[in-house]
Formats: structure tokens, sequence, C-alpha cells
């Protein structure tokens, strides 16, 4: 009789920790995303008579993002490059929890190698896989920005020493 109850409780107690490393892994992703992750900034107002574009970039800036979102996603012509606005769009949704939506963002995002839009859109990506619990994605990226001449080189090595990329 004890022989079933041992063999149920073995099971139950593999059980037990499997969901506990998968929760504590989850929850380590998330925590080391908002460690990470802070919003693209420096983006200044630009010149000229497109008060949509502009009014989108004040509240980013001030950290209205729902509101910031509405405005950029409106197409205007401006002499804000479409990878600078898309980074941003993808920005708002991070900031807005909706990893999602900004992982489409990013992905369609171009620049060239080596570029502040390419070098940006890395970091991010990377950040937005960690945070959609894909840590082999992010280390695939986060190894090339670590070997490039990027300005998140110095952060990437530091983040690949966190124990989810163990």
């Amino acid at each position: 009789m004890t022989r079933p109850f041992t063999y149920v409780a073995a099971a139950a107690l593999l059980l037990i920790c499997t969901f506990y490393f998968a929760l504590d892994r989850k929850v380590s992703s998330k925590v080391i995303f908002e460690e990470y992750y802070q919003a693209y900034d420096g983006v200044m107002v630009p010149r000229g008579d497109d008060d949509l574009l502009k009014e989108g970039i004040e509240a980013y800036n001030a950290e209205a993002y729902s509101k910031a979102l509405d405005l950029l996603q409106e197409e205007s012509d401006s002499d804000l490059t479409r990878g600078q606005r898309q980074l941003l769009i993808a920005n708002c949704y991070l900031a807005l929890s909706q990893p999602e939506k900004a992982l489409e963002w990013l992905e369609k995002l171009s620049g060239s190698e080596g570029s502040n839009i390419f070098y940006n859109q890395q970091w991010y990506l990377a950040l937005t896989y960690l945070l959609l619990d894909e840590p082999v994605k992010a280390k695939i990226i986060l190894e090339k920005i670590e070997a490039s001449n990027s300005i998140y080189a110095p952060k990437a090595k530091q983040l690949l020493e966190e124990p989810v990329f163990k």
C-alpha cells in the first residue's frame, strides 16, 4: 500500500517543482526586463508645422504613452524618420506592458547596421523577447550587441550574466 502512495507523492512533488521553476523563470524575466528597460529618450520636438507630431513627441517625453501612441500612429510628413517613429511607437507599447504589439513594430523596423536606429531596435527587441519569456531569442541578439560597437554593448554584456540566460 505504501508503494503507490510513494509514487503519487513523488509525482506530486515533481509537478510542484516543475511549476515552481517555470513560474520563477517568468518572474525573473519580467523583473530583469524592468531592471534594464528604460524608454528611448533624447527625443527632440521637431521644428516645422507638424503639430500632431509635436504633440505626440511632447506626450512621449511626458511619459503619457497612451496619448503619444495615438498621436504618433497618425501618418504625417515630418523631419522625424519613419524608423524613429516606429521606435517611439514600440517603446510606447513596452511602457504600456503590451510586448506583443511592441514586437510587431520592432520586427518591421529597419535601419542600416551600425546606425543609431539599428542599435536601438536591437536592444529593445532583445528586451521585448525577454519580457515575452523567450530568453533564447533575446540571448542571440544580446550576443550580437555585445560583439558590436553599439552603445548597448556594455549593458548587453551585463544582462547576459543574469540567471535567466544560464
